[in-house]
């Protein structure tokens, strides 16, 4: 697909399984609607009360972490302990004892 200057594009693709029988683009516009109201109603349930903003702000943010599949792990007894080399955690840090740990 060749595009000008300031011209759009738009391609179809859909995951279509061999065995199935129906034409993959039978219902295209159907079936991308679908999505688009599951998605909507998905986020709905997770931002009750915020407002339009927050709620674009919140569904980004989302997005982002799912799309560059970021994962964050936290290491609780490090962090219980504290960084070594480094002051002594608050004493006001909860005494957690992570699951799985005696």
């Amino acid at each position: 697909m060749k595009l000008g200057p300031g011209k759009t594009g738009v391609v179809r693709a859909r995951w279509h399984p061999e065995r199935e029988r129906s034409p993959p683009f039978q219902d295209f516009d159907g079936i991308f609607d679908a999505r688009i109201r599951e998605a909507d109603e998905f986020f709905a349930a997770l931002q009750p009360g915020l407002g339009t903003d927050a709620r674009a702000v919140h569904r980004q943010a989302i997005a982002g972490l799912l799309w560059s599949k970021q994962f964050y792990y936290y290491d609780v007894p490090k962090w219980l302990a504290g960084d070594p080399g480094q002051p002594e955690p608050p004493v006001s840090r909860p005494a957690v004892t992570p699951s799985g740990s005696t």
